[in-house]
């Protein structure tokens, strides 16, 4: 299943607001990567860290894309927040990832070549382009008994419900991650076939099964 790629911009020698100042210089007005000032100071004070936003080619089109960088946690490194295109209204799903990650990928590309160039030793690090049941669900067990349950029928169906109910047990036990639930309904209908309908069913049924199991041992991970 494609999804969108993840970017992180990293220095050994610098914080997130360093960062911030080194993609101001490799995004000068009029440059293939503009920075935008106004929509920076606006999204910095938003989110009350350090951020960015960076269009390509011709910031004061309206239908030029635009990168959203923004601090990790710890405040060491940015990551891509979002790509934001004005031009993609009305396209299905798949289109939006796709230009998502054309975008991503030539802003990485651009600034690899310009900190080379110059030699500020920033680091871009690009995320997968597509993920499987393995990043879905990091237990092993977990996932043998989802792949079971998978193999049973085509589509949810009554007699698989225990089955499903088993492999909540193991996921919420074994896990180390939560389920990303809307990953998992687009991985249905992409790579299984399933119809919205049966994906979604199955979705919600996880849903409703890891929550009675934060009610009932609250000490559980998910």
């Amino acid at each position: 299943m494609k999804i969108r790629r993840e970017l992180t911009v990293a220095s050994k020698s610098m914080d997130a607001e360093a960062l911030v100042s080194v993609l101001r210089t490799f995004s000068p007005p009029g440059g293939e990567w503009t920075y935008l000032e106004q929509e920076s100071a606006r999204y910095r004070d938003d989110l009350g860290q350090p951020a960015c936003m960076i269009a390509r080619a011709g910031s004061d089109k309206p239908c030029r894309p635009c990168i959203a960088l923004a601090a990790t946690n710890d405040r060491r490194a940015l990551t891509l927040a979002t790509v934001v295109i004005r031009t993609m209204t009305g396209i299905d799903e798949q289109k939006r990832i796709d230009e998502h990650n054309l975008v991503t990928e030539q802003f990485a590309t651009d600034v690899k070549r310009w900190s080379a160039r110059v030699g500020n030793h920033v680091r871009v690090k690009l995320g997968r382009t597509d993920i499987g049941l393995e990043q879905l669900i990091s237990s092993p067990k977990a996932r043998g008994l989802f792949r079971r349950y998978l193999d049973h029928h085509s589509a949810p169906h009554p007699s698989d419900i225990e089955l499903l109910y088993r492999f909540i047990l193991v996921f919420d036990s074994y896990s180390r991650k939560p389920m990303a639930l809307g990953d998992l309904e687009r991985y249905l209908q992409e790579d299984c076939l399933w119809s919205p309908a049966e994906a979604q069913e199955c979705a919600v049924c996880i849903k409703h099964g890891l929550g009675v199991l934060r009610l009932t041992h609250p000490h559980r991970r998910s």
